[in-house]
């Protein structure tokens, strides 16, 4: 008897070691919005200055045939869903993918899916990743592939929870390309006054954030140029043209981030990868009853972890209360 069950537990274990390691293959997909090289356009089409009322195009591709192998079938894609939602919503909605190309030169085919902006609402930050269907014929065997990642990159894998943990994003502004936004506590900056109040024998404070969309590809680094809490250095001239920096505002470009010498200071924004919030915050100075501050945006580099927006976070006070939310400072 004791053999006998011995006999059933070996046998138990090699079934279930069998089991085990029956893994699915994978097939060699991506998406990568800031990608241009593939289709000759980004595979988020438009990749920014998406709008409530633009059409948006996504492109994912699928390594078919090897060429280098006298075009050998490599895999059979039969259909995919692109799965989306906003980051305040819960529940994802779905699309079905379509056949788009084939491309003999290097053996990739290529899907499609389209979303209208209609679906969204001005400022959404819209979340999705993709599903691609294979029948498992081809030398690789493939099947059913998740897809998912940022704008420089994608990844796939084998369950949805990973890929719906990590999904591409996008924001939805009412923007064209080439046309930059600024907003204060979601109001528009561009010619527009935010009248702040504060008791400052109550040491009160009020929190401001900064959000700044390029609505470009090319954008590296945002700084915010302020005189925010900083009406003690009024006097000062930074750039030494004999009037007071209170009077005239010297060259933002000409002020290093950081520096803290002058009446107005620049402060780097965090590239929110349109998912952190970052902040600047303000030590316990009297606050200024003068206009808001002013802005400026550098694009001296280009690369792929191109930021699709950037945001800070100011507060107008005099006490020493921190900003709520705040996941880096740059002290004013």
């Amino acid at each position: 008897m004791k053999y006998m069950t011995l006999l059933r537990v070996v046998a138990a274990a090699v079934f279930f070691n069998f089991t085990f390691h029956a893994d699915a293959t994978l097939a060699t997909v991506w998406h990568i919005p800031d990608n241009t090289g593939d289709l000759g356009f980004n595979m988020r089409n438009p990749e920014f200055a998406i709008g409530t009322s633009t059409a948006v195009k996504f492109y994912t591709g699928t390594w078919k045939f090897d060429t280098g192998n006298g075009n050998q079938q490599r895999l059979n894609q039969t259909g995919g869903t692109m799965y989306y939602k906003t980051s305040a919503q819960t529940t994802w909605s779905s699309t079905n993918l379509t056949f788009y190309s084939n491309n003999s030169g290097n053996g990739n085919q290529y899907w499609q899916a389209s979303l209208n902006g209609s679906l969204f609402n001005a400022n959404d930050t819209v979340q999705y990743f993709f599903l691609l269907n294979f029948d498992g014929s081809g030398s690789t065997g493939a099947t059913d592939t998740w897809l998912y990642g940022n704008n420089a990159g994608s990844t796939a894998t084998g369950t949805s929870n990973t890929a719906a943990a990590s999904p591409f994003t996008f924001a939805v502004t009412n923007n064209a390309i080439g046309t930059p936004v600024l907003t204060v506590n979601g109001v528009n900056a561009d010619y527009t006054t935010t009248h702040v109040f504060v008791n400052e024998l109550n040491n009160d404070a009020m929190p401001l954030t900064m959000l700044f969309s390029p609505n470009a590809g090319t954008v590296t680094n945002v700084e915010i140029f302020s005189n925010l809490n900083r009406r003690d250095r009024a006097t000062q001239d930074a750039n030494g043209d004999g009037i007071e920096d209170g009077i005239i505002a010297p060259d933002g470009n000409l002020i290093p981030a950081g520096d803290d010498n002058n009446y107005y200071k620049a402060c780097t924004m965090t590239n929110l990868g349109v998912g952190s919030i970052p902040s600047c915050s303000t030590p316990p100075r009297p606050a200024p009853t003068a206009s808001p501050p002013a802005s400026r945006s550098s694009a001296t580099r280009t690369g792929s972890g191109i930021p699709a927006a950037a945001q800070a976070g100011a507060t107008m006070r005099s006490s020493s209360r921190p900003p709520r939310r705040a996941t880096s400072s740059c002290t004013n």
